[in-house]
């Protein structure tokens, strides 16, 4: 017979111990922060300039008066955990395969994205063996087994596993990207291998590399699907702790690069959030580099190409200048490099490398004549505008004037073929550009609402690969509708934001650097330049309007006043 009452007193006395850890938990992390999602910001007091010349800190508010409350009754982050007693003797399957062939060249070796980089097999294994030994419980001092307690995730071998096989995953989300460098057949290019993201070399499997790691790769998916983008208080918490714990004296030696790396993922993760806070944290970084003797001082090429790749995608999403790099005059033709014919087409209508005649070399089925003129007319209108900049407006070509507002034929997503879908996305980004070089009004313009529409449809439909080949076209074409989707939907924009990313951060950090950041140093001035001619022709209008045309009406007096 079943003792009822037996069994809710056991059910009643393990809900209350889970509370009083639940309770310790928060208890513990009330001496880390009071707040909720926080930007990282600095401080620097007179009095502690005083005593200490060097020192400022990275606090954490800027929080609604809600957030202790909320952080407080905040669940714990919904990860898998699973006792150390459990995991006893348990290694990896990644360990075991690497014991089993020493030879084998892990995932997680390399650094994100930097193939000159490497780190032997053999220090990788090491490494990882000694945390996960670090972490398994010790008989012989007879201390208790490791339980899992939130936020400090990486106490449980299981559960760091389990994060680091995520952001693992979340590599290879970015390295899919490599298909847009690709040939134009199905034959495979050596590409590099996934890798860890590895901006803290030698510490990446420390709480503050594991869950900004963590954090970011789930913002990245949230984005990428159109989903909300989740929150974690607790670990970012831990990750500010562990960024001030390491500020405090920072003239006394060289910042780790823990601590900036750190900074630079979370402001990517305020990038994909769609705020303005990623300003903070690279003035943080840019304060980092003035206490350590200026950027030219850290060696790491890789964290400075990193910084400066989230740089220009923080300003070419937000319209925010850039802080560590110059943009100036626009390239818009570069030396015309003798690619193969089963390599990626290297122009655009940002930037011309040869001719786009040679797109016939790379996808056949693609470049139609159509689509070899629209691309060049397209090329042609940006190079008409650096040349006459200060124009309130541009003559079209003739051949070009009924795109801006006669409408397309309509065709079915779900039963075209990707090259029709992909040409048709061309055709909107550039009647999207047209309108915005020839009649001088932003990107987000309400006439640009109807394609804007179609084009993000067709991005979110059409799989990465359909872009194989065109890297700086599909770049181009994500440039365009995010400038686009300013005041509309937060999905959709975050959705861009998260593809202009997952490009930037692999093909962008790759042996096409230059020509990716030139393509967006030129989109800046491109947009820079219509917003300058905007501002001039509304202040014109200001200084000239007459009463009269008060009565006209708001379309009529835009023509009156040569506004549209």
């Amino acid at each position: 017979m079943i003792d009822y009452r037996r069994r809710q007193r056991e059910e009643k006395r393990g809900l209350s111990s889970t509370r009083e850890k639940q309770s310790q938990a928060i208890a513990n992390l009330e001496g880390v922060s009071d707040h909720g999602t926080i930007p990282l910001t600095t401080q620097h007091s007179e009095e502690a300039s005083a005593a200490k010349p060097g020192y400022f800190k990275f606090s954490i508010n800027d929080a609604p008066d809600a957030a202790p409350t909320r952080l407080k009754h905040q669940p714990k982050p919904d990860l898998p955990t699973r006792s150390s007693t459990r995991a006893r003797g348990r290694v990896p399957d990644c360990i075991a395969d690497a014991a089993r062939c020493p030879d084998m060249q892990l995932i997680g070796a390399n650094s994100l994205n930097f193939p000159n980089y490497e780190v032997s097999a053999n220090f990788f294994q090491e490494d990882q063996a000694y945390h996960l030994k670090t972490l398994l419980p010790s008989r012989q001092r007879g201390r208790k087994p490791n339980c899992y307690q939130s936020p400090v995730i990486a106490s449980d071998p299981y559960t760091f596993s389990t994060i680091f096989s995520h952001v693992e995953n979340y590599v290879s989300f970015l390295q899919d990207s490599f298909v847009l460098v690709n040939a134009k057949t199905e034959k495979p290019i050596p590409l590099p291998i996934p890798r860890y993201p590895d901006l803290l070399v030698r510490q990446r499997h420390g709480e503050t590399c594991l869950f900004s790691g963590w954090i970011l790769s789930n913002a990245h998916m949230d984005a990428h699907m159109g989903a909300p983008i989740q929150e974690f208080p607790h670990l970012q918490a831990v990750v500010y702790r562990n960024v001030n714990a390491s500020l405090v004296h920072p003239l006394e030696g060289p910042v780790a690069m823990t601590t900036v790396g750190s900074i630079i993922v979370m402001s990517l993760l305020e990038i994909l959030r769609g705020t303005n806070k990623a300003d903070i944290h690279l003035d943080g970084v840019a304060r980092i580099f003035d206490l350590n003797g200026g950027i030219d001082s850290f060696e790491d090429f890789r964290i400075k190409k990193m910084l400066f790749m989230i740089d220009m995608l923080n300003a070419t999403t937000t319209y925010h200048t850039s802080r560590f790099t110059v943009t100036g005059p626009p390239n818009l033709r570069t030396a015309s490099i003798p690619y193969p014919e089963d390599f990626y087409f290297p122009s655009s209508p940002l930037m011309v490398s040869g001719c786009f005649e040679n797109l016939r070399l790379h996808n056949p089925r693609f470049a139609s004549p159509e689509m070899i003129q629209l691309l060049q007319d397209a090329f042609s209108a940006t190079e008409q505008l650096q040349r006459s900049p200060d124009s309130r407006s541009l003559s079209l070509f003739p051949t070009r004037s009924d795109m801006l507002w006669n409408p397309l034929t309509t065709i079915d997503i779900y039963q075209s073929d990707p090259d029709t879908l992909i040409g048709r996305a061309v055709q909107l980004a550039a009647r999207i550009h047209y309108r915005v070089i020839t009649l001088r009004v932003p990107y987000h313009n309400p006439a640009n609402d109807e394609d804007y529409t179609a084009l993000l449809q067709i991005l979110r439909f059409v799989n990465l690969g359909a872009w194989r080949g065109l890297p700086y076209i599909y770049l181009w074409v994500l440039l365009t509708s995010h400038a686009a989707s300013i005041h509309r939907s937060p999905s959709g924009r975050a959705f861009l934001a998260s593809e202009l990313c997952r490009v930037g951060l692999s093909v962008g950090l790759c042996d096409e650097y230059e020509d990716f950041m030139q393509n967006l140093c030129n989109f800046l001035w491109l947009r820079r330049t219509v917003e300058q001619v905007q501002a001039q022709k509304e202040d014109a209008a200001a200084a000239v309007i007459d009463p009269a045309l008060l009565g006209l009406g708001e379309d009529l007096m835009g023509k009156v006043l040569g506004l549209s």
